[in-house]
């Protein structure tokens, strides 16, 4: 889903990259720009999902343990969540790169 949707958004901004490039910005400055600005993208979202995740998942918990009277234990998924950072990473970097370079083959 984040690589149609990455994908998607580059392909709508190409006439936006065409007036960049008819500014001065070079081919791997242009491609610098769309792959911060898709990192952002991927930072923000992630930290909020980590907030959100957490707090959900604390007031569930709390809720279940203090109903079944047992002592509350907070794991984190560390592992999980490090693997999933980095698959985003390179999904987007994917997304950003393959239509990036169509583009700059034509020019």
């Amino acid at each position: 889903m984040l690589l149609i949707s990455t994908t998607q958004n580059i392909n709508e901004a190409i006439w936006e990259y065409g007036v960049l490039r008819s500014m001065g910005i070079t081919k791997s400055e242009g491609l610098r720009v769309y792959l911060y600005e898709s990192y952002s993208v991927v930072i923000i979202a992630s930290a909020l999902g980590l907030l959100v995740g957490l707090a959900a998942s604390i007031l569930v918990s709390a809720q279940l343990l203090t109903f079944i009277e047992s002592p509350s234990k907070l794991l984190f998924p560390i592992y999980t969540f490090t693997g999933m950072i980095v698959v985003s990473f390179v999904t987007t970097y994917m997304a950003v790169y393959l239509p990036m370079s169509k583009v700059n083959q034509k020019q």
